[in-house]
């Protein structure tokens, strides 16, 4: 019986490893490996001057990046979906928008569009709609969140990022 148990443990652990294999042949996404590159602090201001940092750390064993906003302490996780890269973004405003983008590397921007979101009454309510990033330089990124309301653009926020030394 031993035996047995044993020889299904090590059937285990190897097809476990096998398909870690299989999992590290696929092609890289060009846009999570970008998000990733953003790892470590950020600072910047926000529209009205206040000082703002933004942190970009990689978890889950390297499959999800989370971003943590001071302006109002919140958390936007991103990871990949297939090609293009997800968000969801848990708001102050006590909703969870998710937005897609696709990227290409070398390209100097990605683009959020909305999805779907949970807690969300209806598309009328206030919610974040789209996030476009800038790549300006290494050290230095530009993000700009739009919110929607009543159906329609209602505003953006402009964040102008230098990452920490």
């Amino acid at each position: 019986m031993k035996i047995a148990a044993l020889i299904a443990v090590a059937s285990l652990v190897a097809a476990t490893f096998s398909f870690a294999d299989e999992a590290t042949d696929k092609p890289d996404n060009a846009g999570f490996a970008k998000m990733k590159s953003l790892a470590g602090a950020w600072k910047g201001k926000t529209p009205d001057g206040k000082d703002a940092t933004v942190t970009y750390r990689i978890v889950s064993a390297g499959h999800a990046v989370e971003e943590h906003l001071s302006f109002a302490d919140m958390i936007t996780m991103y990871h990949e979906d297939g090609d293009n890269v997800m968000l969801t973004h848990y708001c102050a405003g006590n909703n969870q928008p998710r937005m897609r983008a696709s990227y290409k590397a070398g390209d100097k921007r990605m683009d959020f569009s909305f999805v779907d979101a949970s807690n969300l009454p209806d598309l009328n309510a206030m919610h974040m709609h789209t996030v476009n990033f800038t790549f300006v330089e290494a050290d230095h990124i530009k993000a700009e969140w739009s919110h929607y309301n009543a159906g329609k653009q209602a505003g953006s926020i402009v964040f102008d990022l230098t990452r920490g030394k």
